[in-house]
Parts: C-alpha cells; structure tokens; sequence
C-alpha cells in the first residue's frame, strides 16, 4: 500500500562523471550517507519497512511520482538483486542515503514506477536516488502503528472510489498519479508547472455520491497560488496539477489522506472522506513572461 512517507528518488540529466561527495560502491554506483539513523533495526531484518517514493526524470523541483511504500522486505527484496539486497535491505531505521547509479539497477523493482506507467527511460540514464527510511517494524509494531491504521483506511477510500468508477463505467479510462486516479476531460497546452510558477485554479469539489461542497468558477472564487509552495491548496490538488497545462480540465478521485485526512475541513468535509474534484488550470504566469 502507497502512503507518503519516506523515499525520493530524483532523475537528472545524463551526466558521466563522479558527483562530489559520494563514495564508490561498485562500478558506476556511488552512495552518500546524508544522516544516521536509529541504527536499531535494518530495513532487510524487519517485518515492514515504510519508505516515501519522488521521481523525477531530471534534477529539478518538479516530480513526476510522489508515492510512498509500506513494504515486507522478505517479499519485495530478492536475495539475488544487489541493488535492493546489498544497499536498501543493509539501510537502518531513520537513515537517509544519496546513491547516483543507472536506471538500470532499479528497473522494474517496486520502487520504479517509470515502468510501471511505461515511461521509456534509458538503462544507461544516470539516475540520483535519496532513500529516507522512516521505520523498520517488527511485526508487532506494525500492527499497532498509525502507519497501518492509515492504511486500513486508505484501503477503505480504494474501495469507495473504484466502486464509483465501476458504476460510472470509467474505470479504464483513469490512471494513479501517485496521490489518486483523475482523468483529462480537455486537453491543455504549453508548458506544466515549474516551481514558482503563478496558477489560477478553478475547481468543483464533491463528495463520491455527486454532492457539491465546493465550487470555484470565476475571478472572484479562483485560487491564486504560486506553485510548489506548501499548505496552499491540498496535497492530492497539488499533485494533480503537476501533470496540467493551461487550460486543460482534470476529473480526479483522491483518497482522504491526500484530500482533507482524518480531520475533514470546518464541518464541510468529515473526517476520513473520499472526494473527487474538476479541476481547471485557467493560467499558468512565471515571472519570465
């Protein structure tokens, strides 16, 4: 199951030269501890381990896939694939480490969502990849943790959601994003979002049985906001807006944790609820024009 949490991977530009401060680990592979740990538990000794997922196909602020895992080592780490056995599986509970290595050592592992969503990317691609391990579990500990409680109800928000989509007859025309499924009703055009960059947005927001509790349609409702800037608009409208150009229409369906979480929004939005939004990219401003 996906949950932000603790894992970023960042694509750069092709690049063949050593980068400074990473040490050595086998040919073409370099690795920089970034902080220490706990130490007390290694990601391939526990039960499961929760790591958070960012891509991106360059170096930049922008990602192309923000995801996290929760994870059993035993069944998502084969003994025979040195990248996830010898380098994450040795990886200790709060660590966060830097390698630069090819695309290739992580190709087709379940911290590559490239070929997932069928993205062709270069074996050779030089890749930065920045692992941040939130916690090793024992069994025991992961049962009883927040971290699984939540995703007890996302698995809830799942189910709610593709029920809709099934009843709509849409299922096969959504895609996950990383935060939630959504849909272009209106192609865009130009450029996506960079960081900074000045949108409007407009949006109707609605609950999965069709019910308005939000809507913004014109100058006076739009949002303003410069992107990239966090607690400006919810983490699931961020998100989706990334993929956008100006003036294209999105339909996304977000799961509570990625829309207004267990605490819901001032009596309009309960706790724990599952929405769905239409959202319109009005403009896209960057300083340059």
């Amino acid at each position: 199951m996906r949950v932000l949490g603790c894992l970023l991977i960042v694509f750069l530009a092709a690049c063949q030269s050593s980068p400074d401060g990473f040490e050595e680990r086998k040919e073409n592979v370099y690795r920089e501890l970034r902080a220490f740990g706990e130490g007390d538990r290694k990601v391939g000794d526990a039960h499961t381990a929760s790591l958070n997922v960012y891509m991106a196909q360059r170096f930049s602020s922008h990602y192309d896939y923000m995801l996290g895992y929760d994870v059993r080592p035993v069944e998502a780490i084969p003994a025979d694939h040195w990248f996830l056995n010898h380098e994450l599986a040795s990886a200790e509970s709060g660590d966060s480490i830097r390698w630069y290595l090819p695309y290739s050592e992580i190709k087709g592992t379940f911290i590559d969502e490239y070929t997932i969503d069928s993205i062709m990317v270069a074996d050779t691609a030089r890749i930065e990849l920045i692992i941040a391990i939130q916690s090793a579990y024992t069994k025991e500990e992961y049962f009883n943790s927040p971290r699984y409680l939540s995703q007890v109800q996302a698995t809830k928000d799942q189910q709610l959601i593709m029920a809709q989509l099934e009843e709509l007859n849409i299922k096969d025309s959504v895609t996950w994003f990383g935060s939630g499924w959504q849909r272009v009703l209106k192609e865009g055009e130009g450029d996506r979002p960079n960081a900074g960059d000045h949108l409007i947005l407009g949006f109707t927001g609605s609950f999965l049985d069709g019910t308005v509790f939000d809507v913004a349609d014109d100058s006076l409702t739009y949002i303003y906001f410069d992107y990239g800037k966090p607690d400006q608009v919810i983490e699931g409208i961020e998100r989706s807006v990334g993929y956008m150009r100006r003036g294209e229409r999105r339909e996304v369906w977000l799961p509570s944790a990625y829309a207004f979480g267990s605490k819901g929004s001032e009596d309009i939005v309960p706790p724990n609820t599952p929405v769905r939004f239409e959202l319109h990219l009005v403009d896209l401003l960057r300083d340059s024009i």
